[in-house]
């Protein structure tokens, strides 16, 4: 009888792990389509046990086998036991792959945020993802897109890492997101195709960057780190930014990769920044978050509309909605540059650009652009 009992268990012990250590290919419906992806499940994983998960969006033109071996997630989420997702964008006229994130180029359907959103309520029902530890990041097109989740699916998403992305403009003046999002950004400052600086596809990425320093409530002045430049052969250097937090349980995170190109996935091999591993520095950023459980949140702050006009703006701006508070502006290096109690502020005096107005008043806040002339 003894032997028997243990040729049972050695039986069902192969069941719980036979998926483990494995990609799965699968797919759902999504707006009438049928939309795919390819899941790994890590080492040791055992069915039915609650993982944090990885969504991870290919750039433009690229799928999810070509990402699932380039970013190399997997030795990773062996050791650390988290869950990876692939998921394919949707075909264009070219017969190339893309997200709907608002680049002027690519189409605006199908919804990914929907889609993405019903791929995260399939995977949960499959493989028990923990929901409070759903991660997304992204190179390109998908980086972008990792930016729209964060707008969009903040309620879902605990901190996503784009790379070689940033918002279209037309997207970025309209984002106001509803909550602290943990952000990571790594990029070039020779990316041709995503500027680093500003172009009619991409946000600067300074500004972008500052603009959710802002809305995670972080410290404005970052603390700044030269990378040891472990590969003299590549060609490139790399400066860390990290913005903490005055409040919330969250941060901000710049690498700037100086002379990098687009599609540097550091770490990544030939071609690619060597200084350090993006794979691994965008799991360290991640582990460090959660979404709050329902019971466990607690208002800190509360946020309010205010009026600002005329934006843009030459000599005084005004300050409507019954204005009481405070006023802080920034520049796009995050450097504060005014701040005021008054309806009326004179701001001829300051160059030319786009700035960051942060309202304040008690526990009350919201943050707004504003583009001087």
């Amino acid at each position: 009888m003894k032997k028997l009992i243990l040729f049972i268990l050695f039986l069902s012990l192969p069941l719980q792990l036979v998926m483990a250590q494995k990609t799965i290919t699968d797919s759902l419906v999504s707006g009438g389509s049928m939309r795919h992806y390819r899941v790994y499940l890590p080492k040791n994983y055992v069915t039915g046990s609650s993982r944090p998960l990885i969504i991870h969006l290919h750039g433009y033109g690229s799928n999810a086998q070509v990402e699932q071996n380039y970013t190399n997630y997997m030795p990773i989420a062996d050791t650390a036991g988290f869950l990876v997702v692939y998921p394919e964008g949707t075909r264009d006229g070219n017969g190339k792959q893309y997200w709907t994130a608002g680049i002027p180029s690519l189409p605006t359907t199908p919804d990914d945020v929907a889609f993405l959103s019903a791929l995260i309520d399939t995977l949960h029902t499959h493989y028990n993802v923990n929901t409070l530890r759903i991660y997304a990041s992204g190179i390109s097109n998908g980086g972008y897109m990792c930016y729209q989740l964060a707008w969009k699916l903040a309620n879902r998403i605990a901190a996503i890492a784009s790379v070689s992305g940033s918002m279209a403009p037309l997207e970025f003046a309209k984002c106001k997101p509803t909550q602290a999002v943990p952000i990571m950004e790594i990029h070039g400052t020779a990316d041709q195709t995503v500027s680093y600086y500003q172009s009619n596809i991409s946000t600067n990425i300074d500004t972008l960057m500052h603009f959710w320093v802002l809305n995670d409530h972080c410290i404005p002045l970052p603390g700044i780190t030269n990378l040891p430049d472990i590969d003299k052969t590549d060609g490139t250097t790399v400066i860390h930014y990290e913005w903490s937090a005055e409040l919330a349980n969250t941060s901000c995170e710049l690498y700037k990769i100086i002379g990098g190109g687009h599609i540097d996935w550091p770490g990544a091999g030939a071609g690619n920044n060597g200084d350090f591993s993006a794979s691994a520095a965008i799991w360290q950023f991640f582990n460090r978050y959660q979404i709050n459980p329902p019971s466990e949140v607690k208002e800190i702050s509360a946020t309010v509309s205010i009026t600002i006009y005329p934006n843009p703006c030459s000599d005084v701006l005004h300050i409507g909605n019954d204005f009481q508070g405070k006023i802080k502006l920034y520049d796009i290096t995050g450097r504060q540059v005014l701040t005021s109690r008054e309806k009326d502020i004179d701001v001829h005096a300051l160059p030319s650009g786009l700035y960051l107005l942060k309202y304040e008043n008690g526990s009350t806040h919201t943050s707004e652009k504003l583009l001087k002339y």
